[in-house]
């Protein structure tokens, strides 16, 4: 199984839906399990999300602490995807006894605190944000100069080229809490942001995620996994007519997990539409800067290898089908 020799700490804030247990999965399985999880509202309400949290983790056999979050965006109502990940997250999935439960409900006290200590000790600690931002946009308004704490933030969300996937200009981690986003994108240097595009662009195709479970073990992991790609599968089936899966999360842990997964990417600020009436949560690259905006870099995915994701799935589902 190839591993991931860094040892920069790594916290993933995660809204709890299939492609979010996938790309723990992948993180685990290449050596880079995360050191602390924050959930929020998103993919489905926040007291479910924290429960597939920990159920994924009980599949895992993951030991790693999680704390509660934002159960509502900064403004406006809130949204879900039950209609893609399933009324509970994760596809009616047969889940693991667990005795674990989340340690507190203060995801965002818990950020400052762990990325204040970062900051102070010149220790940064990588994020991967899977759902919406609001954790830590709360995060660095309520302390600024915990910013200098994040090392790589990588980011699942937004898009590239205006192709939304929950309204024709909006990607729904962007579009459930725009403010958030804006937050982040005003104040944080250098994020990685992994677009809807390239994503919906690479889907997995059936046949090849069928190769890949027919080659792991049966077992309770084995039919784990299976439920959570046939779900995706069968919402990209419905909407594409394509048997496919479609891989958000999991691309977002690759980029972060192995940086040559990105074939093409493009770095300059982003605006983020929060008043809009047809574009609310739109992420708008300002190419060449010609706004003028003061705001700090993005380095924005805009296509990727797709071999390469196929293969760190691969590996993934192998390795966490591995035992019965």
């Amino acid at each position: 199984m190839p591993g991931n020799e860094k040892t920069t700490p790594l916290i993933v804030d995660t809204d709890g839906g299939i492609d979010d247990a996938l790309a723990l999965m992948m993180l685990s399985a290449h050596g880079r399990p995360p050191s602390l999880i924050t959930t929020s509202f998103g993919n489905v309400e926040l007291d479910q999300a924290t429960d597939n949290i920990l159920d994924t983790l009980a599949i895992l056999d993951l030991d790693c602490p999680v704390h509660k979050g934002a159960a509502q965006p900064l403004s406006g109502e809130r949204v879900d995807a039950v209609e893609i990940h399933g009324e509970d997250g994760l596809a009616g999935a047969v889940r693991p006894s667990r005795s674990t439960t989340a340690l507190s409900e203060k995801a965002v006290a818990v950020l400052c605190e762990n990325l204040s200590t970062a900051a102070q000790e010149n220790a940064p600690i990588d994020l991967l944000m899977l759902g919406p931002l609001t954790n830590l946009a709360l995060a660095i308004s309520i302390e600024p100069a915990l910013i200098r704490g994040i090392g790589q933030l990588t980011i699942m969300g937004g898009t590239c080229f205006g192709r939304g996937n929950i309204t024709p200009a909006a990607e729904f981690n962007i579009f459930a809490d725009p403010e958030a986003a804006a937050v982040i994108f005003e104040r944080i240097p250098l994020a990685v942001l992994v677009p809807w595009e390239p994503c919906v662009d690479n889907p997995v195709p059936g046949a090849r995620v069928d190769a890949f479970l027919n080659a792991a073990k049966p077992g309770a992991t084995h039919m784990f996994i299976k439920a959570l790609c046939d779900q995706g599968r069968a919402v990209h089936q419905q909407h594409h007519n394509k048997d496919a899966l479609v891989l958000p999360d999991p691309l977002a842990a690759a980029v972060l997990l192995d940086g040559a997964v990105v074939a093409t990417s493009r770095r300059c600020p982003v605006l983020v539409e929060c008043a809009g009436q047809h574009t609310r949560g739109a992420t708008i690259p300002v190419a060449n800067n010609k706004a003028g905006t003061k705001r700090p870099d993005v380095d924005i995915v805009e296509t990727i290898d797709p071999a390469r994701l196929e293969q760190m799935f691969e590996a993934t589902i192998v390795h966490m089908a591995g035992q019965p």
